[in-house]
């Protein structure tokens, strides 16, 4: 997925609205999820987000230092 531009603005406290560009593939597959489920491409990938983190922890601060 290739992040082209990222525009920021307040979605709520806790949270910020980002806009990607991503494949049209991807984005019949959230359409469908969307169609299926009743469940809105943001929440869908909010959790898609959520899953992936809890798995794939971020790296502490002086460790992304050093690879950068």
């Amino acid at each position: 997925m290739l992040v082209n531009e990222a525009v920021y603005s307040a979605r709520s406290e806790n949270g910020k609205e980002i806009k990607v560009k991503i494949p049209v593939g991807y984005h019949i597959k959230l359409h469908t999820l969307k169609v299926l489920k009743g469940q809105s491409i943001s929440d869908t990938v909010e959790i898609a987000l959520e899953k992936y983190f809890a798995t794939h922890p971020f790296p502490d601060m002086p460790t992304l230092a050093r690879s950068l």
